[in-house]
């Protein structure tokens, strides 16, 4: 069966998918929508795992998204979308009680510094306002399409702003360093406790890549985004930003079509022609959007003989991680109790995140195991209670908590399946956690547990992996995925990325 009518398809419902899709029919071009699974969101999804609970299954924390003008632009407030902001943002949790709040205001957050260390302090201010002129200078990219000519033009205007600061050697060195330079390199030098080193190392640990990647400094200058837009949440949950995206998409008079897996993209004397489904539908198309991973668009929905033959091969060397983490979501009967070294530190649950760990060095010994195909040993831990922030999440009384390791593969060098290990690791898992927080093992409830091998299945992440492919830097900007797809264009006429 043959269905048309339609200027473009996208393929996958998740936020980047119905993004692009919102403005598309906004531009009031005939677009459809095709998902996989039944419901919408990717990623960002917000479902009912537990009677009465709603539990953010992928991703919870929206940074990046306030750095655009999506929000404003498609005015996503209209169609049911608000967002709550913790402060602190985080709670960053080490051995022995001690603990740094990260502020959404960089004075508090130097100030809680200020009691270990005044030099760290110090160091984090200035690294701020350095942090605030390079991200000044990168936003307008960051909007850009990425293309050699779009990058210039777009960043110009900024540096020209800043020729002053740009053009000093301290400033030169300073932009040198970061990105030349590993994030332990980085936080070594700026910091001498273990709190502000673990707090600026968070973006690229949380990216998934090791804190000796090359590159990984200037990924630390995300972090400033604490202080520039916040850490947001939707109230009601992660999901509510792609409900209210596709509310737009339909307001605007495009279609989301659900449980519908694409198999192939149909080409025809080197153009697009529509899409067919796993049930045999062809559905027809001036245009295909693929919002899924790039080597599934490449190497499975198009045929072989539709790209050059050199186009393969580097589509066959886009490098995705063995995974990245380890997921146990848990209803509780009350929130965990930390146990922290003064009053200072902010008061654990009442922080919406934690991530807890020793050191950047811990982290590095757990990133090594991982690397080698082991579960790592003590992997940094990211632990979410959403209710703390949301009471409408749970029954009233109750909360819900989200663990997540950096690192955990995906392929373990023994070879034993997750299914095998999923249980075990969970328990060992919320015993570390039950270090830092003793009443956890008698308040948790129900589990919801995602192995990697889990988060592939239910969210079609290669590996489970989160991004899709390695953002390391020699497959980011002009060559993410790979030089000859980087300006969202394939070599298929009407197929993009």
């Amino acid at each position: 069966m043959s269905t048309g009518g339609y200027d473009i398809v996208v393929i996958g419902a998740g936020h980047n998918g119905l993004t692009a899709a919102a403005y598309l029919a906004r531009a009031k071009l005939r677009t459809l929508v095709v998902e996989r699974r039944p419901v919408v969101g990717g990623c960002v999804v917000t479902e009912e795992i537990f009677p009465g609970y709603r539990i953010n299954t992928a991703s919870f924390e929206h940074v990046q998204i306030h750095w655009t003008p999506v929000l404003e632009e498609l005015d996503l407030a209209r169609f049911g979308l608000e967002y709550l902001e913790p402060d602190p943002a985080y709670l960053m949790i080490l051995p022995e009680g001690r603990s740094l709040p990260i502020y959404r205001d960089v004075e508090r957050t130097a100030e809680a510094l200020a009691l270990r260390s005044g030099r760290d302090a110090r160091a984090y201010r200035e690294f701020h306002a350095f942090a605030q002129d390079v991200l000044a200078i990168v936003r307008p990219a960051y909007l850009a399409a990425p293309t050699p000519w779009g990058l210039v033009r777009r960043t110009a205007p900024a540096i020209v702003r800043r020729l002053d600061r740009v053009l000093r050697s301290s400033w030169l060195g300073q932009l040198l360093r970061v990105t030349t330079s590993t994030c332990r390199q980085l936080v070594e030098r700026l910091f001498e406790t273990p709190e502000a080193r673990l707090a600026l190392a968070l973006s690229p640990i949380s990216a998934g890549l090791s804190p000796s990647a090359p590159g990984s400094a200037f990924m630390c200058l995300f972090h400033d985004l604490v202080h520039e837009t916040g850490v947001k949440r939707p109230r009601g949950g992660s999901g509510m930003l792609t409900q209210a995206l596709r509310r737009h998409l339909e307001h605007s008079g495009g279609t989301v079509l659900t449980g519908g897996a694409v198999t192939a993209i149909e080409t025809e004397r080197g153009a697009v022609r529509g899409v067919r489904l796993r049930d045999g539908t062809v559905i027809e198309a001036r245009a295909v959007l693929s919002a899924i991973d790039p080597r599934t668009t490449l190497l499975s929905l198009l045929a072989p003989t539709d790209l050059p033959p050199r186009v393969l091969a580097a589509a066959r060397a886009i490098r995705v991680a063995n995974g990245v983490s380890f997921k146990v979501d848990c209803s509780l009967r009350e929130l965990p109790r930390y146990r922290l070294g003064s009053a200072a530190d902010a008061g654990g649950a009442a922080v919406p995140m934690q991530f807890i760990a020793p050191s950047v060095e811990g982290v590095e010994a757990a990133y090594a195991e991982y690397a080698a195909g082991r579960v790592p040993r003590e992997p940094a831990l990211m632990v979410a209670t959403h209710t703390a922030l949301d009471p409408s999440l749970a029954p009233p009384g109750r909360h819900t908590l989200l663990l997540e390791t950096r690192y955990t593969p995906y392929r373990l060098r023994d070879g034993t399946a997750w299914t095998q290990l999923r249980e075990a690791e969970a328990d060992r898992l919320l015993a570390l956690l039950a270090r830092y927080a003793p009443n956890l093992a008698a308040a948790v409830d129900q589990r919801f547990i995602q192995s990697p091998e889990d988060m592939e299945a239910r969210f079609a992440l290669p590996s489970g992996h989160q991004n899709h492919c390695d953002m390391s830097a020699d497959q980011m900007v002009l060559r993410r995925p790979l030089w000859a797809c980087a300006a969202y264009r394939t070599p298929i006429r009407g197929c993009y990325l």
